[in-house]
């Protein structure tokens, strides 16, 4: 018994275990209207893309080799859906928005995947056609 008395404890010492927060795809615009994110997979930190948030509903996305699409936003209820100009129609990518040790992350909900803001800036993404104001 004292055993597990003792194991107890010690598990009750150990630091919290990182845990998702759900936000709502509102707050994840608040934060991300009239900048830049850069978007990394969260299991191993390579690039998935850049993207400038041009206002609440439309975005420009440049992927790691240098190609750009412009996108439209819109919110749907819990999820975050993008719809780009270089798709084919009727694609769309929707995701759902939380935080994990304080920063933002976002999942597919087409795959589960994972991505994580890696850096929120001001920066242009130099997309031919970009509003530079």
């Amino acid at each position: 018994m004292r055993v597990l008395i003792c194991f107890l404890f010690s598990l009750a010492a150990l630091p919290a275990l990182a845990q998702e927060k759900p936000i709502p795809p509102e707050a994840f615009l608040n934060e991300a209207e009239s900048r830049t994110l850069t978007f990394v997979m969260a299991d191993d930190g390579s690039l998935v893309g850049i993207e400038r948030f041009l206002g609440r509903d439309r975005t420009v996305w440049t992927q790691p080799t240098g190609r750009c699409a412009y996108g439209l936003v819109e919110l749907r209820g819990p999820l975050l859906c993008f719809t780009y100009e270089d798709d084919a129609p009727g694609v769309e990518h929707c995701w759902t928005t939380f935080r994990l040790d304080d920063r933002l992350h976002v999942r597919s909900t087409l795959n589960g995947e994972v991505q994580r803001v890696e850096a929120i800036t001001r920066d242009y993404v130099g997309c031919e056609g970009e509003p530079l104001s």
